[in-house]
């Protein structure tokens, strides 16, 4: 294995730790501190977060670079707009709250 070829390897394992990092630690974090509080901010960090991850999506190469994963993320981000949005706005009413993430989990 040449040195160029080490170098890429490195490369890539950069990219995918980092959209691994984005996603478990931050994606999660801001999703859930949204909910929690109904803070716009956080929704808006998360929308950061995917738009990341699409972008580093397209630095992998063609052969790891996924249209499923950029069509996930992006049905993900219209999720965010929509019944997200909806359900952090109710995060002072508790019973609002609570049935909106049961209409999410359960939806069809």
């Amino acid at each position: 294995m040449s040195h160029l070829q080490l170098n890429q390897l490195s490369q890539q394992n950069a990219i995918f730790s980092n959209m691994k990092t984005l996603t478990i630690t931050t994606l999660n974090q801001s999703i859930s501190a949204y909910l929690n509080t109904g803070n716009a901010n956080q929704l808006q960090s998360a929308e950061k977060v995917i738009a990341q991850l699409q972008s580093s999506n397209t630095e992998l190469p063609m052969d790891i670079s996924s249209s499923k994963l950029s069509q996930q993320l992006t049905s993900f981000n219209v999720l965010l707009k929509g019944e997200l949005r909806s359900s952090g706005k109710l995060a002072n009413n508790l019973i609002g709250y609570y049935y909106s993430m049961f209409k999410l989990a359960y939806r069809a």
